[in-house]
């Protein structure tokens, strides 16, 4: 499932493609009778060919990480005999760590291999991590039983757990170099058919995620859970060699862009070169004030990306606390034992019923007010014949304003596009970080709701004896509520990701300089990971503090026994303190200057710098420009 990918989920919202396109790529603007010829976007052979190649590999892709994260907590406890909490301490790290490892991924396609071959490569790296958790799982002795010695063939728990936790290496990183490079590399192909082709890509891509994600955690983590781990992980392994086999198949047909560099390299330099000090010690190195400039403005940004962490603290509970309480309440559907790991279906659900309701309800809304966090679409969209025309009669009224068409059918007066644009961006930037923190205040809200279910869940035990819930070969004594009740601590942190990943990505495309977007998202991508790594510090400090021991401790090795509901409530504490210096820092952030390249129906080109604090300063010019992808950020140079 998308849950964890922060870069694909986004995609989906058509507002987001469409801004992307006004102020995170200079381009020529097209007429309205020309958008609304472009509307339709139409795919035919070759080029259909490839895209669907891309898309399925992503859909196997997918379906192997979240088939590998959906039971990992269970496998470790069921089968290599961990304690839960060290088996909570394996789910997180290893997923912090595939959100750091596709900065990597991104910096070896820019400088050395390109995109396709730092794709296939990692897909190697990836088979063989999805062959060595099979190999861990397999039970030997049933399979072949004794020798004549009567030694028995089967793996030591050692060994098993040695193979496991190799293959989830090769798997992080055959998963991060995959995820910072297949998402940019399926737009390149459709790049040429214009920006309505490369936003229905990534929509369609969005699907296919959530379609692999869905299948991982219904199906196979069903396998995993009633069948057997060996099972369960032959399944995604297969689904990964079909994934490079697909991908593999139409090499030739595919549009490929060699690598010219990697802009990381060159804001380490700068970074370095200031040895903490001033700035201007790198320009005296020999960097331009355009490079300076940018990573300048980029380091501003990080007090703000500091609070998105916490935001994927919590949701890190889903794959860890989360889990652990599920496996404790009754999963039973009728006679059939619902995956624990299902529950994530609902984080699903709510993502994807609620980016459309903002989208096409919530987001117009605010746009009759002027308050529409994202609507940036104006621009450019302008006659330079309308506002010519117009402009002898707005002289001669000192309240500029859009115009109403008179019944001599004259153009229509309207704001010049700057003036719009420096409105609405105004307007952009303020919402969309009181909508980041709408969303922190949901994933607060998540935990208390956890915290909730955890005292009934436990009063509950206390008073029944509870049930005997046999899980993977797992023995748990598990409260008779049913683990439905979870349901809503599950779709609350989807929620509040629909406000905080989305305006979170929306501030920092538009406030990184166009060059430097790819390390935006990089860095974005490495608060996700992050996330998880603090995550597990918490419950660390708690357990460090609590101690181990029943029933004073917060987070015991047998969540029944401990108060865990504390814990939750800790999250819940944390989270309110985060909004409330959040809030602060947003409203001392001082927003950069953008520069936007408006383009008249005449092809006049017009750049315009504007700023909150200067009026709209305009001079002829054309220029080349770095064209980001929507999932990752990763450059393709582009001229107008």
């Amino acid at each position: 499932m998308y849950n964890n990918d922060v870069d694909e989920k986004t995609s989906l919202l058509g507002r987001e493609g469409d801004d992307q396109q006004n102020y995170m790529q200079i381009r020529e603007t097209k007429s309205p009778t020309d958008v609304t010829q472009d509307d339709d976007v139409r795919l035919s052979g070759d080029k259909l060919l490839v895209v669907v190649c891309i898309l399925l590999c992503e859909f196997c892709e997918r379906l192997t990480y979240y088939s590998v994260v959906a039971n990992i907590v269970l496998y470790c406890t069921s089968t290599l005999k961990l304690p839960s909490t060290d088996a909570s301490t394996v789910s997180l790290v290893f997923s912090g760590t595939v959100y750091l490892i596709p900065l990597i991924g991104g910096y070896v396609s820019d400088t050395v291999a390109g995109k396709f071959n730092t794709i296939l490569g990692s897909g190697l790296l990836y088979v063989i991590g999805m062959v060595l958790l099979p190999v861990s799982a397999i039970d030997y002795e049933e399979l072949f039983g004794d020798d004549d010695d009567g030694l028995s063939y089967s793996l030591s728990v050692e060994m098993r757990r040695v193979f496991f936790f190799c293959g989830l290496a090769f798997i992080a990183l055959g998963t991060g170099g995959i995820k910072a490079n297949v998402g940019p590399f399926g737009a390149q192909q459709v790049n040429d058919l214009g920006p309505k082709a490369v936003q229905s890509f990534f929509n369609w891509f969005y699907w296919f995620i959530n379609a692999g994600a869905s299948i991982a955690y219904l199906g196979v983590a069903y396998v995993q859970q009633n069948i057997s781990f060996a099972v369960g992980f032959l399944v995604p392994l297969i689904s990964m060699i079909l994934a490079l086999i697909i991908f593999a198949a139409v090499r030739s047909r595919y549009i490929h862009i060699p690598p010219s560099g990697s802009i990381l390299q060159n804001s380490i330099g700068v970074c370095c070169a200031t040895k903490c000090q001033s700035f201007d010690r790198a320009r005296e190195k020999g960097y331009s004030e355009e490079m300076v400039d940018g990573v300048n403005s980029v380091l501003k940004m990080l007090p703000i990306f500091v609070f998105i962490i916490l935001f994927w603290a919590i949701y890190a509970q889903m794959q860890s606390t989360f889990f652990l309480q599920g496996e404790r309440m009754d999963v039973h559907i009728g006679s059939v034992l619902m995956p624990v790991a299902a529950l994530n279906v609902f984080n699903n659900f709510i993502i994807m019923l609620t980016i459309p309701i903002m989208d096409r309800l919530v987001y117009p809304l605010l746009s009759k007010y002027g308050r529409n966090p994202t609507q940036l679409q104006r621009i450019g969209k302008y006659s330079n014949r309308d506002w010519n025309s117009c402009e002898s009669r707005n002289k001669q009224d000192s309240e500029v304003r859009p115009g109403v068409q008179g019944e001599s059918a004259s153009p229509v007066c309207m704001q010049h596009p700057s003036q719009q644009f420096h409105d609405n961006f105004s307007n952009s930037m303020i919402v969309s970080i009181y909508i980041s923190g709408f969303g922190f205040i949901l994933a607060g809200l998540s935990v208390v709701v956890a915290g909730v279910v955890e005292i009934y869940r436990k009063e509950e035990l206390s008073e029944s004896g509870g049930m005997s819930q046999v899980l993977a070969g797992e023995t748990f004594n598990a409260s008779t509520l049913s683990v439905f009740l979870q349901v809503p601590q599950f779709a609350l942190v989807g929620a509040g990701e629909v406000f905080s990943s989305i305006s979170g990505y929306e501030f920092a495309y538009s406030q990184a300089p166009e060059f430097m977007q790819g390390v935006v998202m990089g860095m974005f991508l490495m608060t996700n990971g992050i996330g998880f790594y603090v995550s597990e510090a918490i419950l660390n400090i708690v357990r460090a503090v609590t101690g181990t021991i029943p029933p004073e401790s917060w987070y015991p090795d047998e969540l029944n026994d401990g108060k865990a509901e504390n814990l939750f409530f800790l999250l819940a504490g944390l989270m309110v303190v985060n909004v409330f210096i959040f809030i602060f820092i947003a409203k001392c952030y001082k927003y950069r200057e953008i520069q936007v390249e408006v383009t008249y129906d005449d092809h006049e080109h017009t750049r315009e710098k504007l700023s909150f604090e200067e009026k709209d300063k305009m001079t002829s010019s054309t220029r080349s420009a770095d064209v980001v992808s929507p999932s990752s950020g990763h450059r393709e140079t582009s001229k107008v």
